[in-house]
């Protein structure tokens, strides 16, 4: 993605095993995000997600173009977008980064 430039909606979600998440953007991009490297140590807001079945109630919030767990927990969809784009499975974005 290119400096500046607004990162695609996440449109949808699915839970996996090992606290990863399939997402798919916008633009196209379904990628698989592991949560354990872009949350680290769970603390604060993140610490329910350690349970699994808590961490299985992600939804897509609309209103925010991204994820979140019923704690309000949520993450930058620009951040899940390059993190997406480093396992993506599939379909590739329409306008990929120069």
């Amino acid at each position: 993605m290119q400096r500046g430039a607004v990162a695609p909606d996440v449109l949808r979600v699915e839970p996996l095993a090992g606290r990863r998440l399939r997402l798919t953007f916008a633009d196209g991009l379904t990628g698989i995000v592991d949560l354990d490297r872009l949350v680290g140590d769970y603390d604060g807001v993140f610490g329910p997600l350690k349970d699994e079945a808590f961490f299985r109630r992600v939804s897509v919030d609309r209103d925010l173009s991204t994820i979140v767990w019923p704690n309000s927990a949520d993450l930058a969809p620009d951040l899940l977008h390059a993190a997406a784009l480093e396992s993506a499975v599939g379909s590739r974005p329409e306008h990929p980064a120069s």
